[in-house]
C-alpha cells in the first residue's frame, strides 16, 4: 500500500501540498496576504477619495468611512492570523510562511 506521500496529486504536488497539513498552511497564508492587501488598498483608496473631495464634507465623510471600515478589516485579518497561531501552538503544531 502506497503513502499520502507516494499518491500524484497534480498541482497539489506543483504548489508543495504533500499533505492536509501543507494544505491548510497554504489557504491560511493565501487569506492572509490577501486580507491585508486588500486592506491597504482600501487604504490607498479612501486616501485617494479623501484628496479628491474638494471639500465636500459628504466625501470627506465616505472617505473616512472608508478608511474606518479597511482598518477595521485589517484587525480582523491579523487578529485571525494571531488566533490561529495561538491555537496551533497549544495543539503542538505551526503555521509554515
Amino acid at each position: 500500500m502506497s503513502s499520502f506521500k507516494d499518491l500524484d496529486l497534480g498541482i497539489g504536488k506543483l504548489l508543495g501540498i504533500n499533505n492536509i497539513s501543507d494544505l491548510f498552511n497554504l489557504l491560511i497564508n493565501t487569506f492572509f496576504v490577501f486580507g491585508v492587501s486588500l486592506a491597504l488598498l482600501f487604504v490607498i483608496i479612501s486616501g485617494i477619495k479623501w484628496i479628491t473631495s474638494n471639500g465636500d464634507p459628504t466625501k470627506a465623510q465616505e472617505a473616512r468611512q472608508t478608511l474606518t471600515n479597511s482598518i477595521i478589516g485589517l484587525i480582523i485579518v491579523v487578529s485571525f492570523m494571531t488566533i490561529v497561531n495561538v491555537v496551533l501552538s497549544l495543539i503542538g503544531s505551526k503555521l509554515n510562511s
